[in-house]
């Protein structure tokens, strides 16, 4: 058996790396500082110096991808949803003021309000990834998606009533139904991926979060049905009478679900992209993963951990300061020596650096102990065979979409 993560040429595959280059933290603080201090407008040009950051350390080949699109194109698809999403608000609001108090025809037109905002959103997912692609580049090969967005949302709005009837069994296969609709219809160059999967591979990897999330959530919501469709409040000697509580199991059923099946579902995350990956051909070339969902939960557990450590570590400080700095204001409130004003200026001036700090360390804390590790994980356990056909690949004729929609709202993560 030919051994994969070998040297091209002698095997014929080869692994992609990710290189961490240094300089994440210093873009982070610059992206977070200048996104403070414009009111959020830098946030497109931060997402895009972030995007190419993380692409250029993707390397196949020894060469790095490349993102080319640029905050401006951002900023136009920010303007573009505002577009969308002002007059479909303001018929909602305008609708909801007609109802003349109905509770049973303002509950149609919230259902009818959110359902056109799900759609937009899906609309927006789709399209965002378009707008990715054509804008990822290797060697100076394009990558692009075509394929119908309407095509697109009728599977997932298909596959989505199936998953709701089979109480969530179905979703397997609405995941390979959607990874196969939008890989058949990406390409690199003039070339078009293929995938051949079946929801069947992953059921029973999805069953293991349906035991682990779903069914502690039936659990916890059974034995308070009769409570939740008919609440009982208790009198009380004094005051109004007070609603009866949830049976005591529920909330450890609904802890149950919250961690372990939380846990179970970033490894099924993980374990789906593994299977996924490994059936992705484009033309003779042959995708192979070798991640691994246990390595994520890892991670997640870590990142939790140092999280709490450092909110234990801002809660102490804060704790020192409160009992240093509210004697000595008391004190000089007694002492009429200072205003109301003045205190309203020393407590903005004390709480709102602490808040940025508090904001830069959950952002360091999250991108550097959680989402790179895996980004770098996914990216170094993926092998790629017959890579010597990459030369074979010539640029396409294809022109390329100029704005993405939901990138703008950052709807795409990664």
């Amino acid at each position: 058996m030919t051994e994969i993560g070998g040297v091209a040429g002698a095997t014929g595959y080869e692994r992609v790396t990710y290189e961490g280059r240094p300089g994440l933290v210093g873009l982070l603080s610059k992206n977070l500082f200048l996104t403070l201090i414009t009111i959020g407008i830098y946030r497109f040009w931060a997402a895009t110096r972030l995007r190419r950051y993380l692409w250029s350390n993707i390397r196949i080949g020894g060469d790095g991808l490349e993102y080319t699109g640029t905050g401006r194109e951002l900023f136009l698809g920010f303007l573009i949803g505002l577009a969308v999403l002002a007059p479909l608000s303001i018929v909602y609001i305008v609708a909801d003021r007609l109802s003349l108090g109905s509770p049973v025809l303002a509950g149609c037109i919230q259902g009818v309000y959110f359902i056109a905002l799900f759609v937009f959103l899906q609309v927006a997912l789709f399209r965002s990834r378009r707008y990715r692609l054509s804008r990822t580049t290797w060697r100076g090969i394009y990558a692009g998606q075509t394929g119908s967005t309407w095509t697109y949302l009728g599977l997932y709005l298909g596959y989505g009533a199936l998953t709701l009837v089979t109480v969530g069994l179905a979703l397997p296969w609405m995941h390979v139904a959607l990874a196969r609709y939008k890989l058949d219809n990406t390409n690199f160059g003039n070339r078009t991926m293929h995938i051949g999967a079946k929801g069947s591979a992953l059921f029973w990897r999805w069953l293991v979060v349906v035991v682990l999330l779903v069914a502690p959530l039936v659990l916890a919501i059974l034995p308070n049905l009769s409570a939740l469709l008919h609440p009982v409040y208790i009198p009380q000697p004094k005051g109004a009478p007070m609603l009866k509580m949830p049976h005591p199991l529920a909330f450890l059923f609904i802890l149950v679900a919250v961690l372990a099946g939380g846990l179970a579902l970033i490894w099924y995350r993980i374990e789906a992209f593994r299977y996924l990956a490994s059936r992705i051909r484009l033309d003779t070339i042959q995708l192979h993963s070798a991640a691994k969902g246990i390595t994520g939960v890892g991670r997640v557990l870590l990142f939790s951990l140092g999280l709490i450590g450092i909110l234990v570590g801002l809660g102490i400080v804060l704790r020192i300061l409160y009992a240093v700095a509210f004697p000595l204001v008391l004190g000089m409130i007694a002492g009429k020596t200072l205003s109301t004003i003045s205190l309203s200026l020393i407590v903005a001036g004390v709480l709102v650096p602490i808040y940025i700090v508090i904001i830069w360390l959950m952002q360091l804390v999250t991108y550097c102990w959680l989402w790179i590790p895996i980004i770098k994980h996914l990216a170094s356990t993926l092998d790629i065979e017959n890579f010597a056909a990459v030369n074979e690949i010539a640029q396409s004729s294809q022109p390329r979409p100029k704005l993405g929609i939901a990138d703008s709202f950052e709807l795409g993560a990664f």
